[in-house]
């Protein structure tokens, strides 16, 4: 029972982390970016930052997963965090920063852009509430 008990705080101590990196990011740090730098400022600091971003959280989401396999749908939905992480590792950020350059001149480049943000976004925040419920969910019990 003992190693149970170390593996569910490991878990609850990853996921809980994962989730504070992604509340810190994307409420804290991209609007101090924006305001301090202006759009294109904070478009290029953030465009170094997301690789390290979405690596740790998909990182830290896979080890609290693997620390909860006696969990089955709390890991489920931290591998599930760690593939939209990842996906957007792979697939989104490389067509962002074609495609970010580029939007600053062609209205079309910057359409495409505007509708992977919304995409990216839409991965974050569900990675986010993934991560947020077993957290909350571990926390509890």
């Amino acid at each position: 029972m003992n190693g149970i008990l170390t593996l569910h705080v490991a878990g609850a101590f990853l996921s809980t982390m994962a989730t504070g990196i992604m509340i810190f990011f994307s409420a804290i740090l991209a609007p101090v970016l924006f305001r301090r730098l202006g759009r294109e400022g904070a478009g290029d600091v953030l465009h170094h930052l997301f690789p390290l971003y979405h690596k740790t959280v998909a990182i830290m989401a896979l080890l609290a997963a693997a620390s909860l396999y006696v969990y089955r749908i709390e890991a489920l939905a931290l591998a599930a965090a760690a593939v939209l992480a990842i996906l957007q590792l792979v697939l989104i950020l490389p067509k962002t920063a074609a495609l970010r350059l580029a939007a600053r001149e062609d209205a079309a480049a910057k359409a495409a852009f505007g509708r992977l943000h919304g995409v990216s976004m839409l991965l974050n925040l569900t990675a986010l509430i993934l991560l947020a419920a077993v957290s909350l969910r571990l926390l509890a019990a």
